[in-house]
């Protein structure tokens, strides 16, 4: 009889120990499948249209290759626009040139809007003054994205600010500018706008003055640039804006000095 207790308790204890086996299984399964579900779009890098933050105005590329284009904050236009932009990507064009006679898939350039009218020829001062903000700041950072107000893939530079021009001060340190221009990959292709090649594009680690306006949010840590200029040993480098009539470089502490005499205009 002992021995028959014996086999009917280890067959006991053997089927403890699967169903155990089994609910630990389980368990995993279900942790690794709450693991990759995925949150609600995080907002981090996101510029927005609005002070709501119901539309954006730029969506890092990280985002827009996480998640389908239907859980992101555009409206249905713009959500349209960038659908049929990879769609249809790369252009029919198969050899295209942008203006520095190169060869170029990046033929949406022509597509830019930009938002301001282009002002009549001046010089730097004229256009300081013509700006809604103009600061002196180092380039920390700079992320490709989809510039959801101008339509095209841009790039966003996170700036430390410096010296500001005008207005006296910013609401912070740390600004977001967008020029439009880039490259990023979203669904395995790789889709992109022609930043001019005449121009200096700014990089992390260079300072740079920035001239143009607050964001289409009005918010102020958001600048929406209409020109921007390259600072190498303190000469305020020229860029080839069609309205610049002087395009020698500048020395930055001579403008610095012109302005701090002048009342804010704000």
């Amino acid at each position: 009889m002992s021995q028959n207790f014996g086999g009917r308790g280890a067959v006991f204890i053997f089927a403890v120990f699967i169903y155990s086996l089994l609910c630990s299984c389980q368990s995993a399964s279900s942790f690794a499948g709450a693991a990759v579900r995925k949150p609600k779009v995080s907002s981090e890098g996101i510029l927005w249209l609005d002070p709501n933050q119901e539309s954006a105005w730029f969506i890092p590329e990280v985002l827009i290759a996480a998640y389908p284009l239907t859980e992101l904050p555009f409206s249905a236009d713009q959500r349209e626009v960038l659908r049929a932009r990879i769609e249809n990507w790369p252009p029919k064009s198969n050899r295209p040139f942008n203006s520095s006679g190169k060869v170029s898939l990046c033929t949406d350039s022509g597509s830019v809007q930009f938002p301001y009218p282009i002002p009549e020829a001046t010089d730097l001062e004229g256009m300081i003054a013509d700006s809604q903000v103009t600061f002196v700041g180092t380039v920390e950072s700079e992320e490709p994205g989809w510039d959801a107000w101008r339509r095209v893939v841009a790039t966003r530079l996170v700036v430390r600010v410096e010296r500001t021009i005008k207005p006296i001060s910013l609401a912070s340190d740390e600004v977001s500018v967008v020029l439009s221009g880039g490259s990023m990959t979203v669904q395995g292709k790789k889709i992109c706008t022609d930043q001019n090649p005449w121009f200096h594009q700014p990089r992390p680690g260079e300072r740079i003055l920035i001239l143009g306006s607050f964001g289409p949010s009005g918010l102020h840590w958001v600048i929406a640039p209409r020109s921007f200029f390259v600072i190498r040993d303190g000469q305020i480098e020229p860029q080839p804006y069609s309205y610049l009539r002087d395009r020698r470089p500048r020395n930055l502490e001579e403008i610095l000095r012109a302005f701090s005499s002048r009342p804010d205009p704000t």
